[in-house]
């Protein structure tokens, strides 16, 4: 019997999470484009982790429990969403 098998980029499931707390720091737009453009840049600065297995994602995610990578993922959103709240693409300049 064949297995199903498909590649996924982990680092997209790490960041997400942090992209609300995030961008509610700052009075930038929270439509989903401009969610979505904090997510690409974020995605785009941080590293992928593909994996194909359980077993790969579950290593993954537990180097995800540690500091250092926590805080990578922060900066990588924060840098995001400072460059997408000074210029939305959405074009609103306020918080939705």
């Amino acid at each position: 019997m064949a297995e199903n098998f498909s590649i996924h980029n982990v680092s997209e499931d790490m960041i997400e999470p942090f992209l609300d707390e995030c961008m509610a720091e700052t009075d930038m737009c929270t439509c989903p484009r401009c969610r979505l453009d904090v997510l690409a840049f974020a995605l785009n600065a941080f590293p992928p982790h593909y994996v194909v297995t359980d077993f790969g994602d579950m290593i993954t995610r537990a180097m995800s429990l540690s500091t250092q990578f926590r805080a990578d993922i922060v900066t990588a959103v924060m840098e995001g969403v400072k460059l997408v709240s000074q210029r939305p693409r959405c074009g609103n300049t306020k918080k939705q």
